[in-house]
């Protein structure tokens, strides 16, 4: 594992503090899901089927809460790169790499485990437990361990910034992940021996390398639904699209049924566009569409 950060993001109290830093690394809104909270297995799935050799090509993916990291390793990728603007995404998207090969599956799901009280989400005696964070600790990458040492003893830290989703019993984050479905699949260790790099800097800002999966998320459920945020939307798509390997594909979610202009001018380029209805099974929200953006055979 290996994080590039591009610009300083100053101390773990001016990433998680009050006073977010220069650069406000994680708003105090931008807090971090516990689990994924798309359908990366249904997601997989579907990609597995219809192009299993990008599948397991080199990757790359948004950071998030580390799910995609490892349901992408799960499906066979090679290389994996992943990119948030939150450091500490990408701290807690290290540790639970680095607990999904070390724990046992019990163990894991008891780590990461959230209870849930009055329909919020509760820490658990196991959640971010102190005992288990110090077998996982000399495997953990040093800047990342230097922030795990500081936030694991400061369960108002925790409370704060890593308790995002609502996972009752962990059901919800197994139908969600192909790697945690149950324990044969976890039992696999997929992907064990490949090193994703984790890069801390803004999507507007990145210049991707060649891909032949461009995992996008929601990303465009980030721009203000307004002339200049559909015009930097549509840009980031055509950064990626033209950063493709030959045969590769572009992937990202939209809560909308109806095609929006980037993915009419895709289609006005010559690209194929495929929507895929992916199932709900969170307790909030709306079904994704998963849009998939390839060139044509």
């Amino acid at each position: 594992m290996k994080i590039q950060i591009i610009d300083d993001p100053g101390t773990t109290e001016s990433i998680l503090g009050s006073e977010m830093g220069h650069r406000e690394r994680m708003a105090t809104h931008r807090a971090i899901y516990a689990y994924t909270t798309e359908n990366l297995k249904a997601t997989l799935d579907a990609l597995v089927e219809h192009y299993p050799d990008q599948v397991k090509g080199d990757v790359f993916t948004i950071g998030g809460s580390g799910d995609h990291l490892l349901n992408f390793a799960h499906a066979g990728a090679t290389n994996i790169t992943a990119l948030d603007f939150s450091l500490a995404a990408l701290y807690y998207a290290d540790l639970k790499w680095v607990a999904r090969f070390e724990l046992d599956y019990e163990i894991f799901l008891k780590f990461f485990e959230l209870g849930v009280v009055a329909n919020k989400p509760q820490l658990t005696e196991w959640s971010f437990s102190e005992e288990i964070y110090e077998k996982l600790k000399p495997k953990l990458m040093p800047e990342s361990r230097e922030f795990w040492d500081r936030v694991i003893k400061d369960r108002t830290l925790l409370r704060r910034h890593f308790m995002m989703g609502f996972y009752e019993n962990n059901e919800v984050a197994k139908k969600a992940n192909n790697y945690l479905q149950d324990q044969p699949h976890y039992d696999q260790k997929r992907g064990k021996g490949i090193s994703p790099v984790l890069i801390s800097q803004s999507i507007k800002d990145y210049r991707p390398g060649r891909f032949d999966v461009a995992h996008l998320s929601n990303i465009e459920a980030y721009f203000p639904d307004n002339t200049h945020g559909r015009s930097d939307f549509s840009s980031i798509i055509h950064v990626f699209r033209e950063q493709l390997n030959p045969g590769g594909i572009l992937v990202r979610y939209s809560p909308y049924d109806q095609e929006n202009s980037t993915d009419r001018h895709m289609k006005f380029l010559g690209f194929e566009v495929q929507k895929i209805l992916l199932p709900n099974i969170f307790r909030y929200g709306t079904h994704d569409h998963m849009i998939v953006v390839s060139q044509k055979t």
